[in-house]
């Protein structure tokens, strides 16, 4: 299996684990820790096979159906991205209609979105001008990607620190902090993933920010 494929199958077994009532600590045993249990569910590569399988017993799971469940994960999955899509390009026509949709998913998802919607969930607190509730919903966006452990495919961590720069400057003028939070930003970006123009804008805040700098001097 691929990597995309570990981190889909890792996500469904965490679903599986979930829908049982179980914490990951109940799954342990003499054959499989905590540690590799947790490396399971985040899609880490380095997992053996062998200790996969038998978490998948474990679980009560047939291992002969994961190419099935892999593929049902994954329709879900596209499902939800197209979703994140829509609801991301109305904030700034229906932010309440928007931030509504925003809370029913963070209550009822529990995959590997939850970064997005954090993000999402921010910008419409933007729109709103509660910067400060803004700043809350980047910063748990930031801890989440930073806790799952995964190289960002969507930029979201980069484009959290574009926002959070902004922040401080318009809240605080505080250009100090907006320059370290647009650093951070380029420094997360990963130029082979998605919302490339993530980059564009931080370039262009660092210059704004710096120019400011220097003009206070």
């Amino acid at each position: 299996m691929n990597v995309s494929d570990l981190k889909t199958l890792g996500e469904a077994l965490r679903k599986i684990r979930k829908e049982k009532g179980l914490r990951l600590k109940d799954m342990e045993d003499e054959h499989i820790s905590f540690a590799t249990i947790s490396s399971i569910e985040r899609g880490i590569p380095t997992v053996k096979p062998q200790n996969r399988e038998y978490y998948c017993r474990k679980l009560g799971f047939n291992v002969e159906d994961i190419p099935q469940l892999i593929h049902r994960e994954q329709r879900e999955f596209q499902h939800l991205e197209n979703l994140l899509f829509l609801i991301e390009t109305c904030i700034n026509l229906d932010c309440d209609g928007a931030l509504e949709r925003l809370r029913f998913l963070q209550k009822h998802t529990k995959g590997g979105y939850m970064d997005i919607i954090l993000y999402l969930k921010g910008l419409c607190y933007v729109k709103k001008n509660n910067l400060k509730t803004a700043e809350k919903f980047f910063l748990q966006s930031i801890e989440h990607i930073n806790a799952k452990q995964f190289i960002s495919q969507n930029n979201i961590k980069a484009a959290c620190y574009k926002e959070l720069g902004r922040i401080y400057y318009q809240r605080d003028n505080s250009l100090q902090q907006a320059l370290d939070f647009t650093n951070k930003g380029l420094s997360a970006f990963n130029e082979n993933a998605d919302r490339q123009e993530i980059k564009h804008f931080l370039m262009i805040d660092k210059v704004y920010f710096l120019e400011k700098a220097i003009s206070h001097r």
